[in-house]
């Protein structure tokens, strides 16, 4: 059986740098073309959550941060 490899963003974004070049060529068939774009759309969604885990996570930390510079000036 196949192992699963956890996706990074780094990896998803390769991934879709090399669906956008294998489109950008011929297509063989219509099928081809469908899976590459299902690919690609699930690779999106991946690289969106991951921005937005990120964001939130960040917005967090900042959010730390001046609430103990908040507590140490009082």
């Amino acid at each position: 059986m196949k192992e699963e490899v956890e996706m990074t963003y780094e990896s998803a974004i390769e991934e879709l740098r090399q669906i956008v070049l294998s489109l950008q060529g011929e297509l063989s068939n219509i099928e081809e073309l469908e899976g590459k774009m299902k690919r690609a759309r699930l690779l999106l969604r991946f690289c969106n959550q991951k921005i937005k885990d990120i964001n939130v996570s960040i917005d967090n930390i900042i959010r730390e941060i001046d609430e103990e510079s908040e507590g140490k000036i009082q």
